[in-house]
């Protein structure tokens, strides 16, 4: 899998990054979005840096995060970030996601569970195994 933002990115160069459509051509819905969110964690950058993260896994780019923030959320940044951990803990696939970003007015993303106050226990659960792995020697 290929992906675009590196956590050694600055703030800047990630949220360029992760809004460019293709070379040189960027969605200023996405940047507006992503802004956002980095705002929302200034003093806690590294969950902000996690969510981009999650975004780049999924492969949700550009007008396609806009169109989640916008259409999917309601520019609800909770629902929003409800929909990455969603994600993130298998609880949501990304066929799902695609599918209702693929339709022409994508829906309101409803009845997932409400995970974006358990942000710091799943964010340490996540990293505590890759740190553990990487203290014993195993980068997987």
């Amino acid at each position: 899998m290929t992906t675009r933002f590196r956590s050694t990115d600055s703030i800047q160069d990630a949220i360029l990054k992760m809004s460019e459509e293709q070379p040189g051509s960027f969605s200023p819905g996405c940047i507006t979005f992503l802004t956002d969110l980095a705002v929302k964690y200034n003093d806690k950058l590294i969950f902000f840096v996690y969510y981009l993260g999650v975004l780049d896994r999924m492969g949700i780019y550009g007008s396609k995060a806009y169109k989640l923030w916008n259409d999917c959320c309601g520019r609800d940044l909770v629902i929003v970030e409800n929909i990455i951990l969603n994600f993130a803990k298998g609880n949501l696939s990304k066929e799902v996601i695609y599918e209702n970003l693929s339709r022409q007015y994508a829906m309101l993303f409803e009845g997932l569970e409400p995970l974006a106050d358990r942000l710091v226990e799943i964010f340490e659960s996540e990293y505590s195994e890759v740190e553990s792995n990487v203290n014993n020697g195993n980068q997987s």
